[in-house]
C-alpha cells in the first residue's frame, strides 16, 4: 500500500486508485482522548421526507438514448463521449472529478481527433 501513497499527508483519490483507507488517513490525525462511541448519540424520528429521499436514492438512473441524443445534438463527438461516460447511469465515481480529470478528457479528445468518429455499441430497448 505504501507505493500508492505519494506522501503520508496525501489522500489518494478513491475513484482513481480504489483505496479508501490509506496510511495518510490513519496517521494524519491523533487519537481522541475519549472514545466517541461512549457518548450519547442524538436521535430523531424518521419523517416521510426521509423515506422519500431514501426511495429516490435507491432508484437507479435510467439511460434514455433518445433524450441523450436530443440533448447532445450539435455537440462535438468528444463532448458527447465525455457526457456519455459521465452519465449517472454509468458513472459511479464523483462525476465532477471525472469531468475535471485532465488525463481522461485528454484521452477522449485525442481519440476523437485521431479517429474522427467513435462507435459506441449500446444495447437498449427499441426507440419508440
Amino acid at each position: 500500500m505504501n507505493n500508492l501513497v505519494k506522501d503520508k499527508d496525501t489522500y489518494i483519490d478513491v475513484g482513481r486508485d480504489g483505496e479508501i483507507i490509506t496510511n495518510s488517513v490513519l496517521t494524519k490525525y491523533d487519537w481522541p482522548l475519549v472514545d466517541p462511541r461512549l457518548g450519547a448519540i442524538k436521535e430523531r424520528i424518521l419523517s416521510a421526507e426521509d423515506a422519500n429521499m431514501l426511495s429516490a436514492a435507491c432508484e437507479p438512473y435510467r439511460f434514455n438514448l433518445r433524450s441523450f441524443i436530443t440533448a447532445s445534438n450539435g455537440s462535438s463527438v468528444s463532448v458527447v463521449l465525455l457526457e456519455l461516460f459521465n452519465h449517472r447511469a454509468f458513472q459511479f465515481n464523483c462525476r465532477e472529478r471525472f469531468r475535471q480529470c485532465a488525463d481522461i478528457v485528454g484521452q477522449i479528445y485525442a481519440a476523437c481527433e485521431e479517429f474522427g468518429r467513435v462507435r459506441v455499441p449500446f444495447q437498449s430497448p427499441p426507440l419508440t
